[in-house]
């Protein structure tokens, strides 16, 4: 009993078979050709369907980047409305404490030695001459 695949073996018929498929795919090729050369706008026609392809696929990666830059602008102007009014809250505690600190008498005694220490300059009148010249 013989195999289906058994006529394989035989290197006779199995040239045939090569040369019959390589013919048959060369007849193919041919009428393709043949085709495409009678209808010349048929390449650029398919061409002109992938570009536009690939244009969709790209609009559509550039507006799903648009929502992200556009969520993360909304996500930190969010948090930008409700960052002054802490922040101006903190200052007014910190000068408010500074304020009481400052006006304790020993800030003030230290105030009034450091300017007493100072010299004092006087305004020359407009008739009186200096006195290094």
């Amino acid at each position: 009993m013989a195999t289906p695949l058994q006529f394989l073996a035989d290197p006779f018929l199995f040239h045939r078979l090569a040369i019959l498929i390589f013919a048959v795919r060369v007849m193919y090729l041919a009428k393709r050709l043949r085709f495409a050369a009678q209808t010349p706008m048929l390449e650029d026609v398919r061409a002109l369907e992938e570009a536009k392809k690939s244009l969709d696929a790209h609009r559509e990666s550039l507006d799903a980047a648009k929502e992200a830059m556009s969520g993360n602008l909304e996500g930190a102007r969010d948090t930008l409305r409700h960052y002054r009014a802490p922040l101006h809250r903190a200052r007014s505690e910190n000068e408010a404490t500074l304020g009481k600190a400052m006006k304790q008498k020993a800030f003030e005694d230290a105030k009034k030695l450091s300017q007493a220490g100072r010299p004092r300059r006087r305004r020359r009148r407009a008739t009186e001459a200096p006195k290094d010249i």
